[in-house]
């Protein structure tokens, strides 16, 4: 069930807002609100929903994005902008 709910309901859904289940730029908040809750409203016996990397598998999106911010902040505390 939790399969097909997957498939016929949060894929597509994620699909049309842009991105997939797991390139999408926000697919941590994606998969802790909207997949959860939509899996625990039609298999109530589902208690939560966490991401899960295999060990020594870094998420590549995850990892770029992490760059772009550790980037973002430097240049805005060089610029005086932001404090640490």
């Amino acid at each position: 069930m939790i399969k097909e709910l997957l498939e016929t309901r949060v894929k597509p859904a994620v699909a049309e807002d842009g991105g997939n289940i797991v390139t999408c730029s926000s697919s941590s908040v994606t998969l802790k609100h909207g997949v959860e809750n939509m899996l625990r409203h039609y298999v109530p016996e589902v208690k939560g929903v966490e991401e899960v990397v295999p060990d020594g598998e870094a998420d590549p999106v995850a990892r770029e994005s992490d760059k772009a911010l550790s980037a973002m902040e430097k240049k805005l505390a060089d610029a005086g902008i932001l404090r640490s």
